[in-house]
């Protein structure tokens, strides 16, 4: 019924006009399906009525709910939330003839403003009202603005980034003239950019539409001086029309963050589906007076993930020449990925297709239990998983270890900091932790640690386990298995460190009643796996984090020593 219709925010080479043009139209479109709602309104109400005498609250809910998305979509500057675009997609009853026209025709109208819903701004009105946009769901670019906007680490994401960030910390390669290009380039940054900039600045080779705006002389100042390292750049596509560029208002890093997005359309538009499907890995330059962020992009196949790669450089000069030497090996390390990336677009090959909101780099991991056939397996990452109080990267993959072997479904954990391993394989020893498959510890991103999956539909947390009406398990079944936890630990000096409940997963049937296992003297106990390894090690030789639940009566102190005593006395205070 609604013909497909282009994205008025899309198609990058539209003039800011055209494009605010595109929209007004759109409005026009949609009001005049909202009036055509709003006046039918009254009509299907007296034919309900009729019909269906009895029965008719639920539509005529339905109509009220309809008149209020037609109002509100009538008004030009109203902020949509999630449950005013949940009416969208209210339809009434399809079995009588006046019912489908007004379904068809609410189709028509939910469509039209669902496209308004999903259109931003150009980078430079973007970069300054970015707030209301990233409001938008439909809209959003995951960018860390605000904080919940956020995507996976990009080192994550493309093996670029991760290269990228290690080259940027080491120190520059001795009588190499890359390395000599970047010094100077850097030098004449830190002797320039700290100064205020005039119409009088401007680069005679610049376009004349740039050399006419006078906030854009910092931004040419600053190609000046890296031409001699990044002159690799050829502009096959236009990205932002002049008309739209407004250097140095707003937010600069957003105003990357929406042209990258722009990007995407583009090369989606030019059939770029090779460089697509890696994921279009960009380096984004933000200049902010006189500092330099630089950024990367990656498109995952639904989401635009924007993320700074590293801090901040200040482009002053100091009498330790240090800010110069940090600045001149982020260029050194721009400029040889920048390599990397000319060869990655040019590639016609096709890349393997990742789901998602999942990491790319890892493919392979090490085996734990490795066979004479086989030390590595390979990974295939399916979904990230959310879980509620939970602020962990968190998925589910499968693990292949022979090409004939059917594949394993895993858990996978990324961790950035430390990780107990030891522990988790003392408890998995004795069948009160998942077993651990495999790893992968990549340089400069996050370590992967792959487990045994336990499924949602027979393993519950015990907190959740606790507040189901048919949880009738006897208490001292639980109380068996977390006092073998305890023992287990004591007896080889190892604390857990966060044994909350959380953290303790009760193996269920599909009544909802624990499943037991042997235990000690003839008595059964319940079958329990302990999660969460990231504090657990040696008693006394590991830390409890700085910032720890204010809720929660830990033993000990923030950043102090997880002594042998505390995960007795964190489990006997009702296990947090």
């Amino acid at each position: 019924m609604s013909p497909k219709r282009s994205h008025p925010s899309e198609g990058s080479s539209t003039s800011y006009h055209k494009r605010q043009k595109s929209l007004n139209i759109l409005f026009e479109q949609i009001v005049q399906a909202a009036d055509y709602i709003l006046n039918g309104i009254p009509k299907i109400q007296q034919a309900v009525e009729t019909m269906y005498p009895q029965n008719a609250s639920d539509i005529l809910d339905t109509l009220v709910c309809w008149g209020v998305s037609c109002d509100r979509a009538k008004d030009a500057g109203c902020n949509w939330m999630s449950r005013e675009r949940a009416i969208l997609d209210m339809r009434l009853p399809n079995d009588k003839r006046i019912f489908q026209v007004y379904n068809e025709r609410y189709e028509s109208f939910s469509q039209l403003q669902k496209l308004k819903l999903s259109c931003l701004p150009t980078p430079s009105d973007f970069a300054q009202k970015w707030g209301q946009c990233q409001s938008n769901l439909d809209a959003r670019l995951l960018c860390l603005r605000p904080p919940d906007a956020r995507g996976l680490p990009l080192c994550t994401l493309h093996d670029i980034f991760r290269r990228y960030l290690l080259a940027a910390q080491m120190p520059l390669p001795e009588a190499s003239e890359s390395a000599i290009k970047a010094m100077e380039a850097a030098a004449q940054l830190c002797a320039s950019m700290g100064r205020s900039f005039s119409t009088k600045d401007y680069d005679s080779n610049a376009v004349p539409q740039l050399r006419d705006l006078p906030e854009n002389a910092r931004t040419l100042a600053f190609d000046n001086c890296i031409r001699s390292i990044l002159d690799k750049f050829i502009r096959g596509y236009a990205l932002n029309p002049t008309t739209d560029m407004k250097a140095e208002t707003g937010d600069a890093y957003m105003q990357a963050a929406r042209s990258y997005d722009l990007a995407v359309k583009v090369l989606r538009d030019r059939g770029a589906q090779a460089f697509l499907e890696q994921g279009a890995p960009m380096f984004l330059l933000c200049v902010i007076g006189p500092w330099l962020l630089v950024a990367g992009g990656f498109h995952d196949g639904k989401n635009v993930i924007v993320e700074p790669l590293g801090d901040v450089c200040i482009m002053f000069e100091d009498y330790t020449n240090g800010r110069p030497e940090k600045l001149a090996r982020v260029l050194h390390a721009l400029s040889n990925h920048v390599d990397e990336l000319k060869e990655l677009a040019i590639q016609k090959r096709s890349s393997p297709i990742f789901p998602p909101f999942t990491p790319r780099i890892y493919t392979s991991c090490v085996l734990y239990t490795p066979s004479e056939a086989h030390t590595q397996g390979r990974l295939t990452f399916a979904d990230k998983l959310d879980f509620k109080n939970c602020n962990r990267l968190l998925f589910s993959a499968s693990l292949f270890i022979a090409i004939s072997a059917e594949p394993i479904p895993v858990f996978v954990k990324l961790v950035s900091g430390k990780y107990g391993e030891d522990v988790h394989h003392l408890l998995a020893k004795h069948d009160l932790a998942p077993t651990l498959h495999a790893y992968s510890h990549p340089e400069g991103a996050p370590r992967a640690y792959v487990m045994e999956y336990l499924q949602s539909s027979s393993w519950k947390t015990l907190y959740d386990y606790s507040s189901l009406p048919n949880a009738s398990t006897p208490k001292d079944l639980i109380n068996r298995s977390i006092t073998k936890v305890l023992y287990v630990l004591k007896k080889n000096g190892k604390v857990h460190g966060d044994l909350r409940s959380l953290n303790v997963m009760v193996n269920v049937s599909e009544t909802g009643e624990t499943i037991r296992v042997a235990g000690g003297s003839g008595k059964s106990r319940a079958n329990i796996k302990v999660v969460d390894f990231d504090w657990a090690g040696d008693a006394g030789r590991v830390y409890y984090p700085a910032l720890r639940n204010a809720d929660i009566c830990w033993p000990g102190n923030p950043a102090g020593p997880i002594e042998e005593d505390h995960d007795c006395l964190l489990v006997r205070g009702g296990l947090g």
